[in-house]
């Protein structure tokens, strides 16, 4: 959907200036264990992880998945988790701004919400 596109242009941003990134997408997201051991299957190695999601931040996917891959992996205790989605907060939009911006998922705002993790 929109998101992905706007993850894959981060990604391509990040791959240009010489860093590794990959992308998973998780289709399914209940029960919890399913995505929780597919994801496992692709952390090693990986020093950050950025959790994307169009929904609520509190309470989301993105929480709740990266609290379990701590809880359940401690190999991946080292590992920075971050989750870029829709904070409490009401968006503020105007005619002339891209949504996506203003609540912090558009390509720059996934681009230096990666670089900041």
């Amino acid at each position: 959907g929109n998101i992905t596109a706007k993850v894959i242009e981060a990604q391509n941003k990040l791959v240009a200036e010489g860093k590794t990134v990959g992308i998973i997408l998780t289709e399914l997201l209940k029960p919890i264990d399913t995505p929780v051991k597919e994801i496992a299957k692709y952390l090693s190695g990986a020093k950050k992880v950025l959790f994307v999601e169009e929904g609520i931040l509190n309470g989301g996917f993105g929480m709740i998945c990266s609290a379990k891959l701590r809880e359940e992996y401690p190999e991946f205790s080292n590992i920075k988790f971050g989750v870029a989605a829709v904070d409490d907060n009401f968006a503020t939009l105007s005619f002339d701004c891209d949504p996506y911006d203003s609540i912090g998922l558009s390509c720059d705002k996934l681009y230096d919400r990666m670089i900041s993790l």
